[in-house]
């Protein structure tokens, strides 16, 4: 693969002299450079800024990805596919509706590990710090689900490789919501709230409800729902609201038993 610059962009060529790839750039490129060992990543430099780009792409045919997450290792892909066409590009003679799965794909052996048929339309992924739990939160108010990936032994015949499996731990009944589900306090909890402004706090692994808050007579409208990750304080949230308010829940001080926030 050759590289050559132009005024503001970058031309990506093959062996053979055909031009593969145009890259555009909001500045003039006066210098280029492989990063060693790599055929895919380069630094571009543009003034003083320095960028680094990768040819890297990743062609799913007749599948739509959306609303995907990476493991904390960077070796694979977890996101949610819409099936446009069958395998051999045929469409159903009628409206039909579309076949969503939950697909993980093995970003350096360039395959699909895992592809897990759902029910229903996916609003949010998210994946734990270690990478062994996926929390799916579905549109609809479909309750959330907590799903376990687990590395097994390739049965394609290659001795020492291992691939992603899916498998359902829980589903979080009882509770409906339009806003995504989080994962909290080193992923050991799962936090969800309601748009009317009542929020669950859940046991990730038994599925037991640990704190319940009712709804207040403000910020009722839920729209979203974080764990604090950065602070030493181990039981704070922020709740956004639809008039663009966003709201600090804690314990008291010196209180980490109360099911109350201040």
């Amino acid at each position: 693969i050759l590289l050559t610059r132009l005024t503001r962009g970058i031309k990506v060529w093959t062996e053979g002299g055909l031009c593969k790839r145009a890259i555009d750039r909001p500045h003039s490129v006066p210098s280029i450079a492989w990063l060693p060992n790599s055929e895919t990543q380069f630094f571009s430099v543009e003034g003083s800024d320095v960028f680094k780009l990768a040819l890297d792409s990743y062609h799913f045919g007749c599948i739509q990805l959306h609303n995907a997450a990476v493991t904390p290792d960077g070796q694979r892909l977890l996101g949610v596919d819409s099936l446009l066409a069958a395998p051999k590009g045929l469409h159903s003679s009628r409206a039909a509706r579309v076949e969503t799965r939950i697909i993980v794909f093995n970003v350096e052996t360039r395959t699909f590990e895992n592809q897990t048929p759902v029910a229903n339309d996916v609003r949010d992924i998210a994946i734990s710090k270690r990478g062994g739990n996926v929390l799916i939160s579905f549109e609809h108010e479909t309750p959330p689900q907590l799903w376990k990936m687990e590395l097994v032994r390739d049965a394609r015949g290659q001795p020492y490789a291992q691939v992603a499996r899916l498998l359902l731990r829980h589903t979080y009944l009882r509770w409906i919501s339009r806003v995504p589900a989080t994962l909290a306090e080193e992923d050991q909890l799962v936090l969800c709230a309601g748009k009317s402004g009542d929020i669950h706090i859940w046991d990730r692994d038994s599925a037991a409800s640990l704190h319940y808050i009712r709804p207040q007579t403000f910020g009722r409208d839920l729209t979203c729902v974080t764990w604090n990750h950065s602070t030493d304080e181990p039981f704070t949230f922020a709740a956004g609201s639809h008039d663009g308010t966003v709201r600090i829940w804690t314990t008291p001080a010196g209180d980490h038993s109360s099911d109350d926030a201040s």
